[in-house]
């Protein structure tokens, strides 16, 4: 699969915080999963998981 540019790499991250963001409003952060998330956005779960930093020091 080619590359993506930087601006659709940046148009998807903002899909993801889009649709996350509207169903956190929706139902609740507790009441919402990642994986319902990729789900609206369209995303796979490495595309996800490429957009969102870990956090290693929780």
């Amino acid at each position: 699969m080619p590359k993506k540019s930087k601006a659709e790499k940046r148009n998807s991250h903002e899909k993801i915080i889009y649709v996350a963001a509207e169903l956190f409003l929706d139902q609740g952060i507790a009441e919402t999963s990642v994986s319902e998330i990729m789900q609206k956005a369209r995303i796979t779960h490495g595309g996800f998981y490429r957009h969102i930093p870990a956090r290693t020091n929780m």
